[in-house]
C-alpha cells in the first residue's frame, strides 16, 4: 500500500491569525508614528516661539516696541515663508506684557517664556495693599478678640502677606501689636505671598498641571483676579480649578 504524503503548510485558521496580528502591529506602528509626528511639530512650535520671545526681550532691552517688532517679523500674510511658523498650520498672538507667544493650535499651550521664568511677577499694584500696623488696627472685632479677614493682602518691610484662614486672636495677643512674622509663628493664619513669580498650567503628556508643585503663597492670575494657595504644599495636578477650590485664596483686589 502506498503511503499518502503528509502536505506542509498554513491552515487557513492559522493564516488568519497571522494576519489579524500582522494588522494589530501594523496599527500600532502607525499610531506611534502619528504621535511621534504630532510630538515633533508640537516640539518645534514650541522652540519657534522660544526663539521669538527671546528675540522680543532682546528688542525691548534696545528700547524697540516688542508688538511692533512682532508685527514686522510675523504676519499671516508672510507665514508660510516665515521662520516663524507653527507646522500645524497654528497663528501665532503676542502677549506684549510678558512677551509670551501663543500658538492657536489647541494643543500647543506650552509657554514660550519657559516654566523657570513661569510669567511675569505679581503686579502688586492690582491688589489692595494695606499697610500693617497692628493686629487691633487690622482686624475686625468679634466676642473675645479679633479676627482677620480672609483673602486680606498686608505688606511690611519684610515682604507681602495675605490671610488664608480667618484665625480669630485673642484680645491679649492682639494688644501686643506683633509683626507679621510674630503673627505667622503665632499661628494667626498668615501666610509670606511669592510675588517674583506666578504659577501657570502647562501641557504635560495628555493631561493640564501646574508649572511647579504649588506651595502656601504661590500666586496664579486668571486674567481677572489674582489666588494664593493657602494649603501647606499640593501636588502638580492639584486643583487646577481655582475658583472653585478651598486649596486657593481669593485675593483681595
Amino acid at each position: 500500500m502506498l503511503k499518502r504524503r503528509r502536505r506542509n503548510g498554513f491552515t487557513l485558521i492559522e493564516l488568519v491569525v497571522v494576519i489579524a496580528i500582522l494588522g494589530i502591529l501594523a496599527g500600532l506602528g502607525i499610531m506611534r508614528l502619528l504621535d511621534a509626528n504630532k510630538e515633533a511639530k508640537r516640539n518645534t512650535c514650541l522652540a519657534n516661539r522660544t526663539t521669538l520671545s527671546h528675540e522680543l526681550s532682546y528688542q525691548e532691552a534696545q528700547g524697540v516696541d516688542p508688538a511692533t517688532y512682532f508685527a514686522s517679523v510675523y504676519s499671516t500674510a508672510e507665514n508660510a515663508v516665515n521662520r516663524f511658523r507653527c507646522p500645524s498650520g497654528g497663528t501665532y498672538t503676542l502677549n506684549a506684557t510678558t512677551l509670551e507667544v501663543s500658538c492657536s493650535d489647541e494643543d500647543h499651550t506650552e509657554s514660550s517664556i519657559g516654566a523657570a521664568k513661569s510669567s511675569s511677577a505679581v503686579d502688586v499694584s492690582k491688589l489692595n495693599v494695606t499697610a500693617w500696623k497692628t493686629t487691633v488696627e487690622a482686624a475686625q472685632e468679634v466676642s473675645g478678640g479679633f479676627q482677620l479677614q480672609l483673602g486680606t493682602v498686608y505688606t511690611d518691610t519684610t515682604g507681602t502677606y495675605f490671610v488664608y484662614s480667618a484665625t480669630g486672636l485673642s484680645q491679649k495677643y492682639a494688644n501686643t501689636n506683633p509683626t507679621l512674622e510674630a503673627a505667622i509663628a503665632a499661628g494667626a493664619g498668615i501666610a509670606k505671598l511669592n510675588t517674583a513669580t506666578l504659577l501657570t498650567q502647562i501641557k504635560q503628556g495628555n493631561k493640564t498641571v501646574w508649572s511647579a508643585i504649588p506651595k502656601r503663597g504661590d500666586v496664579y492670575y486668571d486674567g481677572t483676579n489674582y489666588y494664593a494657595f493657602c494649603t501647606t504644599s499640593g501636588y502638580q495636578n492639584t486643583q487646577l480649578d481655582v475658583a472653585h477650590s478651598n486649596q486657593w485664596t481669593k485675593i483681595s483686589k
